[in-house]
């Protein structure tokens, strides 16, 4: 008479919806070392201030005074 249905497994009955899957994500952190490098250089300056130095330099000279012939000296 009837022939008799074997239900398959993915086979769902008639009052089911299937609806897409939903994704929950767990996120965690992992911490990693990133190094930071600062490059430090030192730099040693001389700087130049003039200063004034006042030097005399001295010098001699030889003058002859002629206060001349007088007639009517005493």
């Amino acid at each position: 008479m009837g022939k008799s249905k074997k239900k398959s497994k993915h086979q769902h009955q008639q009052n089911e919806v299937i609806c897409p899957p939903q994704y929950v994500y767990h996120d965690y952190c992992t911490q990693r070392v990133v190094k930071h490098v600062h490059p430090i250089v030192n730099v040693y300056r001389e700087n130049i201030v003039y200063v004034p130095q006042h030097v005399y330099k001295q010098s001699s000279r030889k003058e002859v005074v002629d206060p001349g012939y007088r007639p009517n000296c005493c």
